[in-house]
């Protein structure tokens, strides 16, 4: 595995760069050549605000619209937010104040948009940037880390029975290991579970695209399990197995073979050190 590698799925990528960001950091991360812009992720204070991509940024205010109640009409929402616009606050938010909308439906709303934009691969590809700017006040209890967003857009995007299904194999199969399931060619993230703090997704990328390079040729149980060693004592153990592909994180050799033990009862017969080596964070495109 040679040069920048950008690592599979378009929502793993997107905001595994917002979580590359500084702990503080407050402004846009957009996509887009130029001055367009086909896609864009506010965040405030290292949290993610909402992501909206070209297409769909009528859709919050669609979302927002239909949990309220009483529900305002187009006119009354146009001139909240223009009375929002002038006073730099987020019209969730402001419908929230007026006792209109619930904060766990403005919550909701957020993320749901949110995911939905991010399943639009074509928005979040080519040349982005981040733009500092000024903190808009938004409540932190409205953002979001970007690995719970990551988990939800897999939902949104694969669809919650399918995601749910990859969620209680890889359950079963990893325990409370940091882990994640992929489609076979280990491109498509279905579902994960990863520490619910800024830590976990650039690994995850690297390690996703180190899977898809070294499963390439395991088809399922009849072959080898794959390993590599993440040079701070862990290893990443992945496997392919009917039709998705696994990747689990052992904290050290012992968890590994703990690991191992658990996955040959079901049917693996051996594990070997993969010939494709785990590339590191600095490999990724940035």
């Amino acid at each position: 595995m040679t040069g920048l590698v950008e690592g599979p799925d378009i929502a793993l990528r997107v905001l595994s760069r917002v979580e590359a960001l500084a702990d503080d950091a407050t402004g846009a991360l957009v996509f887009g050549q130029g001055s367009s812009m086909s896609g864009v992720v506010l965040v405030e204070n290292g949290r993610v605000c909402w992501a909206a991509a070209t297409g769909l940024r009528q859709r919050l205010t669609d979302l927002l619209r239909e949990a309220c109640a009483p529900r305002p009409s187009g006119l009354e929402l146009e001139a909240l937010f223009l009375e929002c616009r002038e006073r730099h606050q987020p019209i969730g938010e402001a419908l929230v104040a007026r006792g209109v909308l619930a904060p766990d439906a403005l919550r909701s709303a957020l993320l749901h948009h949110s995911a939905e934009s991010l399943s639009a691969s074509a928005c979040w590809s080519g040349a982005h940037r981040f733009v500092a700017h000024r903190a808009r006040g938004y409540h932190s209890a409205f953002t979001f880390l970007p690995v719970e967003l990551l988990t939800y857009a897999s939902a949104v995007a694969r669809g919650a029975v399918v995601a749910r299904s990859a969620q209680c194999r890889l359950s079963t199969l990893a325990g409370a290991r940091n882990a994640a399931v992929f489609d076979q060619p280990g491109q498509v993230l279905l579902a994960c579970q990863l520490p619910a703090d800024r830590s976990g997704l650039r690994e995850l990328r690297v390690a996703g695209a180190w899977a898809a390079e070294s499963l390439a040729e395991c088809p399922g149980p009849s072959a080898p399990l794959k390993f590599a060693m993440d040079g701070r004592g862990g290893v990443w153990v992945g496997w392919r197995d009917e039709g998705f592909t696994y990747l689990v994180h052992c904290r050290d050799r012992e968890d590994f073979s703990s690991q191992v033990r658990t996955l040959m009862r079901r049917g693996f017969t051996s594990a070997v050190q993969s010939s494709v080596p785990l590339p590191t964070s600095d490999a990724l495109s940035p």
